[in-house]
């Protein structure tokens, strides 16, 4: 079975369209058409709670965190980042975790950090 990428916007997109035509033939119905207009009704309702439902899937998406740049910004308080440094004992580089402390403008370790980024969140059901 192959996974295919959803296209949440061309998704919407396309349920805006079905909910809009819907919304026009019911206002171009006559009130007599009572069984018609309520099914164009139900159509604009199910079309609204599936936008719904899109737009709170897309804020409760999980991203993975980003390298930041030290250039760009640093971090806020003194809770432990991933950081990237240019150690030199180490060729290439150094992924390693510490503490940025913003009222005294360094890191925990006197290291060239070049990047950094939050931590996940742990695991659900740790305590």
């Amino acid at each position: 079975m192959k996974l295919e990428l959803v296209n949440i916007t061309a998704i919407t997109e396309t349920i805006e369209k079905v909910r809009d035509r819907q919304r026009a033939a019911y206002e171009e119905l006559s009130p007599k058409k009572t069984i018609a207009r309520h099914i164009a009704s139900t159509h604009v309702e199910f079309c609204d709670q599936l936008l719904q439902a899109i737009g709170k899937m897309e804020k409760t998406k999980i991203m993975p965190p980003q390298w930041i740049p030290v250039t760009e910004r640093l971090p806020e308080n003194s809770a432990p980042v991933l950081v990237y440094d240019k150690w030199r004992t180490i060729p290439g580089g150094n992924i390693d975790m510490m503490s940025y402390y913003p009222q005294a403008q360094r890191w925990e370790i006197d290291r060239d950090v070049t990047h950094w980024m939050p931590l996940p969140e742990k695991p659900e059901g740790i305590k």
